[in-house]
């Protein structure tokens, strides 16, 4: 996965889609929408104004959604965070497309749309970036240990086969509970810690644990 995010901050008068990157950020596309402002409706009756600042609205909302489902589709493996306030979750919903929709990890308010506000929209979607991330981690680590495991007799994988084993490679990842704890004490095995990972190993029994 390409190291970084999509962001799209947006409401009804601007749009700002970014590249970012640690805590640095490339604008791709920034535009300010001809949306009429409601102190715009002049002599027109307060219903047929609303009826075009509706339909305004709408497309803005589908041609910004149009823009991002282009960039995303350039960028396959980046994931989206969005910067929207609840007003407008409604327009910018209905008119996002189902691949958009699966891409995004994150979603908050924002104060401005500009790269001050995407530096603020990382800040708010940190828990959400750092869930991401471990989930990310756990997938690599399972779909590797189940690869070696199918592959290779004298693997197994998974933490229950503990007591079914003493002399094959056991990959495990994610934290392990206080149940689990007990079964690796249960069988004197060695605990130790290095570079994020938790490694339990005693004859020829090693748990690899991400945490």
């Amino acid at each position: 996965m390409k190291d970084g995010f999509i962001c799209i901050l947006i409401d009804a008068t601007e749009v700002l889609i970014g590249f970012i990157k640690s805590i640095s950020v490339e604008i791709l596309y920034n535009e300010t929408s001809m949306v009429p402002k409601k102190m715009d409706a002049g002599g027109q009756s307060a219903a047929r104004f609303q009826r075009a600042r509706e339909i305004a609205l709408n497309q803005w909302f589908k041609d910004c959604n149009q823009k991002l489902l282009d960039i995303s589709q350039n960028m396959p493996d980046t994931k989206i965070l969005i910067g929207i306030n609840k007003c407008n979750e409604t327009e910018f919903f209905n008119n996002a497309h189902t691949y958009i929709k699966q891409k995004i990890i994150g979603q908050e308010s924002v104060s401005y749309i500009n790269i001050n506000g995407c530096l603020e929209l990382i800040e708010k979607c940190n828990k959400q970036l750092q869930e991401f991330s471990v989930s990310k981690e756990k997938i690599i680590v399972e779909q590797f240990a189940e690869r070696l495991a199918k592959n290779d007799n004298s693997i197994t994988y998974g933490i229950n086969n503990l007591n079914k084993t003493k002399n094959k490679l056991i990959l495990f990842s994610d934290m392990c509970t206080d149940i689990e704890k007990e079964k690796i004490k249960s069988i004197g095995c060695e605990w130790k810690e290095f570079k994020g990972y938790t490694i339990i190993d005693a004859l020829k029994i090693c748990i690899i644990n991400y945490y």
